[in-house]
């Protein structure tokens, strides 16, 4: 090879397929192997990058002509192939797709929790405005018109500390909006009872 040809080889070796840099050259691969080595030279991280988004774009581009993909359509995975899956997502391999694109690509998952954010507040308010205006509803969100006072968050709050417990449903629909439970274990406190009656809660005893 003459210098010239050299460096070409040395600038493009690195960032490009093994094939495209033969075929560029007229030989064949095991010469660009071969080169090198003898030159030391490996694919760059940006290199490899690149060269994984080609061949997935080939792939991808090759399946969908040859009718790979809708072969598929409609054919669930084995047993073996939903077994192996399995067995990934409890292994320490396993990462999940959402904490690997916030560690590799911090800028795009920041536009996705955006959009999903968005996204989230305006189902939200479509909800709200069904429920007022009577509309059926399109969700199951737990939508709720009127939030509690800050003396009521308050109420609900110490109501944990003295030993009270409350709905896990807090929406208007599910009718324990307003309802404090106690049971025998409770140190219920008459005070505290009365102020939480004035702010519209109701008592009810539940058998622990």
């Amino acid at each position: 090879m003459t210098d010239e040809q050299l460096a070409w080889f040395r600038k493009w070796f690195p960032v490009t397929e093994n094939a495209r840099v033969a075929a560029a050259m007229g030989v064949g691969q095991s010469f660009v192997h071969r080169i090198a080595r003898k030159e030391g030279l490996k694919k760059t991280a940006a290199g490899l990058k690149g060269i994984m988004k080609r061949t997935a774009r080939r792939i991808k581009k090759k399946c969908e002509k040859n009718g790979w993909y809708d072969s598929l359509k409609g054919k669930a995975p084995s047993e073996q192939c939903m077994r192996a899956y399995t067995e990934y997502l409890h292994s320490d391999r396993y990462v999940h797709p959402m904490n690997n694109m916030r560690k590799k690509n911090p800028k795009r998952y920041a536009r996705l929790m955006k959009e999903r954010s968005e996204h989230r507040k305006e189902l939200w308010r479509k909800e709200r405005m069904r429920m007022l205006y009577g509309m059926d509803r399109k969700t199951g969100l737990k939508v709720v018109l009127k939030k509690y006072t800050r003396r009521q968050v308050c109420h609900r709050s110490n109501a944990l500390k003295y030993g009270y417990f409350l709905s896990t449903d807090s929406s208007e629909q599910g009718g324990e909006r307003y309802i404090i439970f106690y049971d025998d274990n409770t140190r219920r406190s008459d005070i505290f009872e009365r102020n939480c009656v004035a702010d519209g809660f109701t008592f009810k005893y539940e058998q622990s």
